[in-house]
């Protein structure tokens, strides 16, 4: 399994010279989380159980509270050189259903 964004190209493309499967997501949203479980376990065999955790996963985000009113935020990632998110990663979902919005979501990287 691999993120787009988390792993060296080169990497991956050895993996698959070496006939390993490689499973490829790239979740932007927490909702993605739950529909790559699902997925996950269509490829293995798994599916009944890929099933209940997703939706214990879907569960949990519903139960989640949201205060009213809004923040700012900035997530520090990395310090030397600072590093945060940008607006395309599933940090700023978790943010938001949080009552806060990233500072940096509007950066696409």
């Amino acid at each position: 399994m691999a993120w787009h964004s988390g792993n060296r190209a080169s990497d991956l493309a050895w993996l698959e010279r070496q006939a390993i499967a490689v499973y490829r997501t790239e979740p932007t949203a927490l909702d993605d989380i739950a529909s790559a479980l699902r997925r996950l376990g269509a490829l293995a065999g798994t599916a009944a159980k890929a099933e209940a955790a997703a939706a214990e996963w879907e569960g949990a985000l519903a139960r989640a509270c949201r205060p009213g009113q809004r923040r700012r935020a900035l997530v520090v990632l990395w310090e030397g050189p600072l590093m945060t998110y940008g607006g395309s990663h599933w940090i700023n979902d978790l943010l938001a259903r949080a009552g806060y919005d990233n500072v940096f979501a509007g950066v696409a990287r």
